[in-house]
């Protein structure tokens, strides 16, 4: 009997994709659609170790694989809001956030977050969308510019590829 285990050993590296809403220096987020599912803007891939996701319309699509996520995205002026992440292929909510309020009264900003891990056997077709019951729609409903001359971030999703 030997003394070593001579298989070879399956060594997966987690892999980084990370998406996001990026507008030009001084752009705000844009206004907000009320009492309706609603697919927030994810117009930018910054990030993809796998080298096969690919992004059209704010529509995301991932490679079969197991993925950990971890998302958060600003909103401004609304209340009862919350995030969820949709797969558009099989026409399922994959994962909601935690829900929030974000008063219109008060001029309060804030973000939403959405964390898990879910597994896609086959590609899918992935949109992150927001449900919003009322509230004031401005410009600044996604967030608001700072203005610096770097870019406007308004949304990240941040994945890891880890099976």
């Amino acid at each position: 009997m030997p003394l070593f285990n001579l298989e070879p050993v399956s060594l997966f590296l987690p892999q980084f994709i990370q998406l996001l809403d990026k507008k030009d220096s001084g752009v705000n987020g844009g206004f907000a659609a009320i009492a309706d599912w609603t697919n927030k803007t994810v117009n930018f891939i910054a990030v993809d170790e796998t080298d096969s996701v690919s992004l059209i319309n704010n529509v995301f699509i991932l490679p079969l694989g197991d993925y950990q996520i971890s998302i958060t995205t600003d909103f401004y002026g609304l209340y009862d809001t919350k995030i969820r992440l949709f797969n558009l292929t099989d026409g399922i909510t994959l994962l909601q956030g935690i829900n929030g309020q974000f008063n219109p009264n008060s001029g309060m900003v804030g973000h939403s977050h959405l964390t898990g891990k879910f597994t896609v056997l086959s590609d899918k077709s992935l949109l992150l969308q927001y449900y919003t019951v009322a509230g004031n729609s401005n410009q600044y409903n996604h967030g608001g510019s700072v203005g610096d001359g770097s870019p406007e971030i308004y949304t990240s999703i941040d994945l890891w590829k880890v099976g």
